[in-house]
């Protein structure tokens, strides 16, 4: 299965994508500017980001698209409810076997301000307990610590992942984990050690300014 990773796309509805099997988006798809209420953003996911993955399929640019929420998608925290296409599947903190293939979702990160999907390390080290052994591609919005994590503050490189998000990912060893949430952290594939090692990548496709800066991340499985 040839696997097109993205994240953090804040309402860029990309063209020209990479035609593979699976479009994976790992968080924050809602637009950045704008209300960030549930009934807006339910609205654009209703009549703009559907139809953007309703045209991705039915050009044959994929056959499934597989996407986790993020910390600035309040909609789906909230009790408004989305109906999604067939191959169009939302993951939150759920796995779906596509082909064999085994994706897991979790939209958390560490907390900062009164954004959605945030916690403190003991509540998502709770949360990701749930993260099943066996899984192939995990899609986690906020990075393990040390792993695509540095921001910069006071001229310091600093680490803001998750180190319970890293514990439990070398207690699972998906082959891959795909994040986002930090834009300037390294995106180049980093090797999480365990007992088979996991490929990390960071794959927000837009750079601090929400302008789209990198490239999709592109392997097989």
């Amino acid at each position: 299965m040839k696997i097109i990773a993205i994240s953090d796309i804040h309402g860029h509805l990309l063209s020209n994508l990479l035609k593979g099997d699976t479009l994976t988006i790992s968080g924050d798809v809602c637009p950045v500017r704008g209300s960030h209420t549930p009934n807006t953003q339910w609205s654009w996911i209703k009549y703009h980001f559907l139809p953007w993955c309703n045209e991705l399929i039915e050009n044959g640019i994929y056959k499934d698209i597989v996407f986790t929420p993020g910390n600035h998608d309040f909609v789906f925290q909230s009790s408004k409810k989305i109906v999604f296409p067939k191959h169009v599947h939302c993951l939150i903190d759920s796995m779906i076997d596509i082909e064999g293939v085994k994706f897991y979702g979790t939209p958390w990160s560490t907390t900062f301000g009164t954004w959605a999907f945030m916690k403190e390390e003991d509540e998502l080290d709770f949360i990701f307990q749930k993260i099943p052994e066996g899984i192939d591609i995990l899609l986690a919005h906020g990075p393990a610590f040390g792993f695509g994590d540095k921001v910069l503050e006071w001229n310091t490189l600093t680490s803001v992942g998750s180190k319970s998000l890293l514990k439990h990912v070398l207690r699972t060893s998906p082959k891959y984990l795909c994040v986002g949430h930090i834009h300037s952290g390294d995106h180049s594939p980093l090797i999480i050690e365990s007992i088979n090692g996991t490929t990390s990548v960071n794959v927000s496709v837009v750079n601090e300014k929400y302008d789209v800066y990198y490239k999709p991340f592109e392997f097989e499985i």
